[in-house]
């Protein structure tokens, strides 16, 4: 539900408010607003770790903090399906439809109308449109390969004037922006993980360690280790909505998360082929 609360939100408009002694949670519908539509508040409450009710709060009850899925994916901007071919299509229906609904802009609706108006060549940075979700500039590098696999070449894109993109060429060795948390977020590095169970701990039961392996990049077998092997790192996921009580795992297992060592890659970067070891680093 947790996970899932951001869903129901969006999907009827409603503000949905999870509660667990795990952690409570808000959900707000991401493309709609407070001033589309009446939200009524739905409280879903979590009992004996296995059954969601609905309950019913006093009026102006408190709310939990807002679920970090809304905050990564709600709309900065109005959000349209209408098509802008041109700056000037954009700037009629700012002028004459975003003004009359008033959708609700990040940045106050005459310093777009006005930046949509400059034609200036280059434009001064007050008409400049800063990228959603990066504060700026960013850096993406690929997610699936890394520099030992090929050559790749760097693509410089600049947003000009608010509704153009451009490609531009930089001097050689020029800085790069912050690296985008989407990659942050996806990149597999070659990399393994470890998931625990996010709403148990070793303290509940007996949960045996499933080894899964990646074949030929698309195929998932199942493999037998020696007793006591390494584990990969914790996967971001498990950091990220792990329970008060399903924090011993990382405890538990410390000692072999700290002698985990990625597997080497051959340094010819036409194979495939990887020396996975499965011996406890002496």
């Amino acid at each position: 539900m947790s996970d899932t609360g951001i869903l129901i939100a969006n999907k009827y408009g409603v503000i949905v408010h999870f509660l667990s002694k795990d952690g409570s949670l808000t959900c707000f519908p991401l493309r709609s607003g407070p001033q589309d539509a009446n939200h009524p508040i739905i409280n879903i409450a979590l009992t004996n770790r296995c059954h969601y009710v609905k309950v019913d709060l006093q009026e102006g009850h408190s709310l939990a903090n807002v679920s970090w899925h809304w905050n990564m994916h709600k709309l900065a901007h109005f959000e349209t399906d209408q098509v802008f071919t041109t700056r000037e299509n954009l700037k009629e229906w700012v002028d004459n439809v975003a003004r009359n609904l008033g959708v609700v802009f990040e940045d106050d609706i005459n310093s777009i109308s006005e930046a949509l108006n400059y034609y200036e060549t280059p434009a001064i940075q007050k008409y400049w449109m800063i990228m959603p979700d990066t504060d700026g500039s960013s850096t993406c590098f690929p997610l699936r390969s890394g520099p030992q696999d090929a050559n790749h070449p760097i693509i410089n894109i600049a947003l000009t004037n608010r509704c153009h993109y451009v490609k531009v060429d930089l001097q050689e060795g020029h800085p790069l922006a912050n690296v985008s948390w989407q990659w942050n977020m996806h990149k597999s590095a070659h990399g393994s993980s470890t998931c625990f169970p996010l709403r148990s701990g070793p303290q509940d039961a007996n949960h045996p360690i499933i080894n899964i392996a990646l074949t030929n990049r698309c195929h998932y077998v199942k493999v037998d280790l020696q007793e006591g092997h390494p584990l990969a790192n914790v996967s971001w996921q498990w950091n990220m909505h792990k329970s008060a009580r399903s924090i011993g795992w990382q405890t538990l297992y410390q000692a072999r998360l700290n002698t985990y060592v990625p597997p080497y890659r051959l340094t010819n970067r036409h194979t495939t082929i990887y020396n996975i070891s499965d011996q406890t680093p002496s």
